[in-house]
């Protein structure tokens, strides 16, 4: 299938509003780090993966949404919690329902993001600082 750019751009744009939903400077969505597995969708219940890291979105969610891609507004760094490889992040908004299940990974040597989160290390410890360096979310 493929989309007309105004239909990718609505898409994006209705996922940014079901993040933004209820949401305000002080009660906003969530970003949940996760180590693997990744369920096979975010309406699927979580089934023992480790929880790393808990992040609240800024707000609103979208810096920009252009062109079929959606970058996200800035985040602010957070603790992780536990210790493991951070591989998703699952995007909940205020209420704690699961708008969407994110990749999560690093630079390559070029410089470019191999996710739709991209995060300076994906080795988590307890206590570290994780930090985002990019959210881009991209229409196929």
């Amino acid at each position: 299938m493929n989309l007309a750019l105004a239909v990718k751009n609505a898409r994006l744009l209705a996922i940014a509003d079901a993040a933004n939903a209820g949401a305000d400077a002080s009660n906003r969505a969530t970003l949940t780090f996760y180590a693997d597995p990744m369920p096979a969708g975010a309406d699927v219940a979580l089934s023992g993966q480790l929880e790393l890291a808990v992040v609240d979105c800024p707000y609103p969610l979208e810096a920009s949404i252009e062109n079929g891609v959606m970058t996200l507004a800035a985040f602010e760094e957070v603790m992780a919690t536990a210790e493991g490889v951070a591989t998703w992040a699952r995007l909940r908004d205020v209420a704690g329902t699961a708008v969407a299940d994110l990749t999560v990974g690093m630079e390559d040597e070029q410089g470019n993001p191999t996710a739709a989160i991209t995060i300076t290390q994906s080795q988590l410890y307890a206590g570290v600082i994780v930090d985002i360096t990019e959210g881009v979310i991209v229409e196929a």
